[in-house]
């Protein structure tokens, strides 16, 4: 299972890029992921280009809310059933009207709405933390 982090826009507060540079270093460890940032005009010609033949998963504070163990279960799935994974954050007004129009599924991260680079390095954590919930690390705690 490959895992692709898409974002609309690049972050630019330090220690939101500094928390995000950390975490995909130790994401690296467990899987396959990859982290791009597309401009802030991209569409859904623009984001379907990276979930041909993945499952897209729109990040919306209206989506699925998983616990840290259920989302390592949900990722465990995708990977046994060899399922690609891409993961949408959307820019500072959230994702558009012809992103939302594209086949996907959306998950949130917390019910308050959330800065989009807050969102991003949340999200790289709780990945993080879920993949080593799979591999039966220490990290997560009950």
């Amino acid at each position: 299972m490959r895992i692709t982090i898409l974002t609309i826009g690049k972050p630019r507060t330090s220690f939101v890029l500094d928390g995000v540079s950390e975490f995909m270093k130790r994401i690296q460890r467990f899987g396959d992921v990859t982290l791009l940032h597309l401009k802030e005009s991209a569409n859904a010609t623009d984001i379907e280009k990276y979930a041909k033949r993945s499952q897209l998963i729109l990040l919306d504070e209206k989506g699925t809310e998983y616990t840290s163990a259920s989302f390592a279960k949900m990722l465990d799935a995708c990977a046994q059933q060899s399922v690609d994974l891409v993961f949408c954050i959307g820019g500072a007004d959230g994702h558009t009207p012809d992103v939302r129009l594209l086949p996907h599924k959306t998950m949130t991260l917390s019910h308050l709405t959330l800065p989009h680079e807050m969102a991003l390095l949340f999200f790289v954590e709780t990945l993080y933390r879920s993949l080593t919930i799979s591999a039966g690390h220490p990290y997560h705690r009950d």
